[in-house]
């Protein structure tokens, strides 16, 4: 089962000083300014005051209130974004003395905007945490001292929340950390509680399924998932299995397209409004779940150009990557059209005569489209006779022009890799990629917010911008959540559409909405309706901010 590890008790001095330091190196890569006041020009977020949390937070945050009376003590209670949802005071003076601080209902801790503390360096790496007055990044909260506790739920493993409780500066916090973590118990125990029996049975369900393969318990507020689960899927596939467990579509066995192919989803258990899914990929779809490298089914040698292959898309779509991929352990000749010039045609042509002459080598031509017009047509002549396996890249063939737009259309076999902009339902599973291939931590995911935003993106320069952005993005911490302020300034926004792309959009919202309405709301027939994925449907849902 996945789970976010928390200590469950205070660090020792010696490593409660690296958590400092590693967070002050956090604030640093962000730019945060250590003379800001926190209580200027913050955002403020609605929160639930029905949500989960809050109702089972309550009761045990009032009778933490009662035993915290006549303290100069305050209790801050946010949720899994870091937003205050909560506070109790030892003595009424002090709510002021707080909000003045930052401290109000919906504003997020975030390290990126209020340093080094006891909520946002816990929500960051899920552990408790003595801050003492020197130990905050932003001068204005060295007024403070405070310990902070993650609120981690019993069930799922996953963070719900942190408490924080802060005391004037000189106070040892130290002293506070096994009353905050008693009482962080018992709020635990509360989540369960308000959960219901039905939860519980749930996660019981899991347990007994999670060692035979990918499996995903899905009920209401509740996610559960092995690795091998996880490794499949990505926020909007959640979305499309919660409708699936709804019963909207029969899940005896049924195939379902996710972004890691055709996927089998057999229900293994029903508990609680509930249900515990097992996911079988089948055995055609592709390897890679992100689509990094797609697989080519390379011909035999033959006569002709039948079968030979173009590989074909923009620059940095990943066309070089994917045909690599696939090329076995055969030997390989490559020759790239960007070297070629009329100088050297002669010689050019000869190391392709060679190559596609040799039996069990496979002759690659890169960037097809570079080709000068006389090159072209010789290479084709070349292939028209025996040869042996031959693979070209190319820029959208649509572009091509003369004779290399004939080269490309004698191949027998062509692969087509759509740009960026057109499967940004694809963005989640390239993002994960792409942070495994940097050395992430396990810890390390981007939000559904950030993600929600560089799916708006039209990505010009394709997977290789897309990699550029997860890098730099990366780079800013070394653990916990990368959200929206995480992101390069350039792609922390909507990017600014022309008339004609505003066109576009309100003409694609205006089709799925009469398409739900058509299919009473039905995602699976709206999607089919449409002609795309239900995953993409969902990407489309978000993007367009469509709520039917």
């Amino acid at each position: 089962m996945t789970a976010l590890a928390r200590s469950g008790t205070t660090k020792t001095r010696t490593g409660r000083r690296a958590a400092i330091a590693q967070s002050w190196d956090r604030c640093t890569e962000s730019g945060l300014d250590p003379g800001l006041e926190p209580g200027d020009g913050f955002a403020v977020a609605e929160t639930d005051p029905a949500g989960r949390l809050v109702v089972a937070a309550g009761p045990v945050l009032d009778a933490m209130e009662r035993d915290l009376a006549d303290t100069p003590v305050a209790a801050i209670l946010t949720d899994a974004q870091a937003r205050v949802t909560a506070m109790r005071f030892g003595r009424r003076d002090l709510r002021g003395l707080f909000e003045a601080a930052g401290a109000v209902h919906g504003r997020e801790f975030a390290e990126s905007t209020t340093g080094t503390n006891a909520i946002a360096t816990v929500h960051t790496t899920r552990e408790g945490l003595v801050v003492e007055a020197g130990d905050h990044y932003l001068e204005s909260l060295r007024r403070f001292s405070c310990y902070g506790h993650p609120i981690v739920h019993p069930l799922t493993g996953e963070l719900t929340g942190v408490l924080d409780v802060t005391g004037p500066a000189g106070e040892n916090p130290a002293m506070l950390a096994p009353f905050v973590r008693r009482v962080v118990r018992e709020i635990e125990e509360a989540l369960v509680e308000t959960g219901g029996a039905g939860a519980r049975g749930l996660l019981a369900a899991f347990r007994a399924a999670a060692g035979s393969g990918p499996v995903i318990a899905l009920g209401h507020d509740l996610v559960l998932a092995n690795r091998t689960a996880t490794d499949l899927l990505d926020a909007a596939e959640h979305e499309l299995l919660r409708d699936l467990v709804a019963g909207s579509w029969s899940l005896t066995d049924g195939l379902v397209e996710l972004s890691g192919g055709r996927t089998r989803v057999g229900r293994d258990a029903v508990v609680g409004g509930g249900a515990v899914l097992h996911l079988r990929p089948c055995a055609d779809a592709p390897p890679d779940r992100a689509r990094w490298s797609r697989t080519l089914r390379l011909p035999s040698p033959r006569t002709g150009l039948a079968d030979a292959v173009v590989v074909a898309g923009e620059p940095g779509t990943g066309r070089t990557t994917a045909m690599r991929a696939t090329l076995g352990d055969d030997p390989v000749t490559v020759l790239e059209a960007a070297d070629l010039t009329p100088a050297t045609e002669h010689s050019w042509l000869a190391v392709a005569s060679r190559s596609i002459g040799t039996p069990g080598e496979v002759t690659v031509v890169e960037d097809v489209h570079l080709l000068l017009a006389s090159t072209a047509s010789r290479l084709r002549r070349l292939l028209a006779g025996p040869h042996t396996r031959v693979v070209l890249t190319s820029c959208p063939v649509e572009d091509l022009t003369g004779e290399v737009a004939a080269l490309a259309a004698d191949c027998g076999r062509r692969e087509e890799i759509r740009p960026l902009r057109t499967r940004t339902d694809e963005i989640p599973a390239l993002v994960g990629t792409m942070l495994a291939g940097l050395g992430a931590a396990d810890s390390v995911r981007f939000t559904t917010e950030a993600l929600d935003l560089l799916a708006t993106h039209r990505w010009p320069g394709n997977l290789r911008e897309l990699a550029g952005v997860v890098a730099e993005t990366a780079a800013r911490r070394s653990a916990g959540d990368l959200t929206v302020r995480d992101l390069p300034e350039a792609y922390r926004r909507p990017p600014v559409t022309g008339e004609s792309a505003g066109e576009l959009a309100r003409a694609e919202r205006e089709a799925i909405e009469a398409a739900l309405r058509v299919c009473d709301g039905n995602k699976l027939r709206a999607a089919r309706r449409l002609g795309i994925s239900r995953s993409t449907l969902y990407a489309r849902l978000r993007a367009l901010h469509i709520t039917l």
